[in-house]
Order: C-alpha cells, then structure tokens, then sequence
C-alpha cells in the first residue's frame, strides 16, 4: 500500500475546504443540468418506448426463401 505524500495538514485543508465548495455548488448545478436536460432526456426515453411499442406491435415478417 503507498503512503500518500505531501503534508497531511495541507491534504487535510484542501479536502474539507474542497468538500465545502462542492457542497455549495452541487444544488445549484444539478438544478441548472435538469433545466438544461430534463426535456431532451424525457423525450428520448418517449421515443424509446413508443419504438418499442410499435416494434411489438408490428406483424412478423415472413421468412425469405434463399434458394
């Protein structure tokens, strides 16, 4: 197992002031990517299933004959 290196004070700062900004910004850019995202991926996932719908409702296609 490899020690870490630096100074585990320095570490330590960067880490929990890190940890600090992240959780400050995290809401606000989870809710700005839904914003952004949240229609194109409902209207993926619409699509997906609609094609699958249509996929099964379909007839099965006769087996071609390779003589």
């Amino acid at each position: 197992m490899a020690r870490p290196s630096g100074n585990p004070l320095t570490r330590w700062f960067l880490g929990f002031f890190g940890a600090m900004i992240a959780v400050a910004i995290l809401p606000r850019t989870l809710v700005f990517i839904l914003r952004r995202m949240a229609g194109r991926v409902l209207a993926e996932a619409l699509g997906i299933a609609l094609l699958g719908y249509l996929a099964e409702r379909l007839p099965a296609r006769p087996p071609e004959d390779r003589a």
